[in-house]
């Protein structure tokens, strides 16, 4: 059986992979695009976020989100494309 000697962390191609994605949202975000925040747990926001699956199984009085499943993206303030999600009460 093979074993990993490193992880993924110490992985140098990894390492170069997540700066080069780091560099290119600063990038982004210095020309006015910004990826809307979509991680479980955040509120739903019908301005920012498409709700595209509900958890039944969930109760509470609040929408939040549940998962992720199309990043969306706002462009000097203004949404260019809604972020999908799934949503669930809280």
């Amino acid at each position: 059986m093979l074993t990993f000697q490193r992880s993924f962390q110490d992985n140098a191609w990894v390492k170069g992979v997540a700066g080069l994605s780091k560099q290119l949202d600063k990038q982004l975000k210095e020309i006015g695009l910004e990826k809307i925040d979509a991680k479980p747990g955040a509120l739903f926001n019908p301005e920012f976020h498409q709700a595209v699956q509900f958890d039944e199984s969930t109760d509470g009085d609040k929408e939040v989100i549940a998962e992720e499943l199309r990043a969306g993206y706002t462009l000097n303030g203004s949404v260019i494309r809604d972020a999908m999600v799934k949503v669930a009460r809280q």
